[in-house]
């Protein structure tokens, strides 16, 4: 599949009333949600930066992946870099879409696509609702 498509095919899966943060995998003949719920979303801004950490949690097998990323707030908010790590595989996490809001004198909240591809070709789609980042301790 080529990347016009694919992008298509993002741009129209972001359409309608999503609510929850959702993980799908990305293949030639359509996509698959995977059983993972966001456990928690956690980080900090350190002035012109903000890093954040998604935790996603298997229902089934309660394997965890954990996707890191650095965003640099302000408009338009500019993803920096991203990694992940999930069972023993890591890699390099890109973002389609990002949105920051607050954090100036509130908690800020971050929502977006965000896209990573495994070692073996598996391409995977992250998609975050405008959710409120807890402080990092």
């Amino acid at each position: 599949m080529s990347s016009k498509y694919l992008f298509l095919l993002l741009i129209l899966s972001a359409c309608g009333p999503k609510k929850e943060a959702t993980i799908t995998r990305v293949t030639d003949a359509g996509t698959t949600p995977l059983p993972l719920v966001l456990n928690s979303l956690v980080g900090t801004r350190e002035g012109y930066h903000a890093n954040a950490v998604m935790i996603f949690v298997d229902i089934s097998s309660h394997d965890s992946l954990i996707i890191r990323f650095t965003l640099e707030p302000g408009v338009p908010t500019k993803f920096v870099s991203g990694e992940y790590s999930w069972n023993r595989l890591s890699g390099e996490v890109t973002c389609s879409s990002v949105d920051f809001f607050g954090g100036q004198g509130g908690v800020p909240s971050i929502g977006g696509n965000f896209l990573f591809t495994t070692a073996d070709g598996s391409r995977f789609a992250v998609f975050l609702p405008t959710t409120e980042m807890k402080m990092k301790k």
